[in-house]
């Protein structure tokens, strides 16, 4: 439960800063280490985004659904989010270091989580 709500959290800043970015183009995240260790560069990556909205705004749809099927108990439901939120985890890690060639501390923490969630579910 507490890596659920952790996870959330973790989208819901990552969320908070490619919003702030779109609007100020100037603001530095605090994410945003170095030019290799850049949160802007995965946020603004083609890859950053589906259907027209950034990957962070899915992360925290994830981590709801996550929630009310654990919490309704609804364990087919959770195993099958866990699965996708592990296979995606998979693929954006893949693009991130190996096409965009930067680590994003944030990133990696919620895959991280997902990985962690999918462990102890399964």
């Amino acid at each position: 439960m507490y890596v659920i709500i952790f996870g959330f959290f973790l989208s819901i800043y990552a969320l908070y800063e490619v919003t702030r970015l779109n609007k100020d183009p100037n603001y530095k995240p605090i994410c945003d280490f170095s030019e290799l260790a850049s949160c802007s560069r995965a946020f603004f990556s083609r890859e950053g985004n589906h259907f027209g909205l950034p990957n962070p705004f899915f992360g925290v749809l994830f981590y709801i659904m996550c929630f009310i099927a654990l919490t309704l108990r609804l364990e087919i439901v959770l195993n099958y989010l866990l699965l996708f939120g592990l296979v995606s985890t998979v693929y954006l890690g893949y693009v991130l270091y190996f096409r965009i060639k930067s680590i994003c501390v944030v990133c990696t923490l919620i895959y991280l989580v997902n990985i962690i969630m999918f462990i102890i579910v399964f």
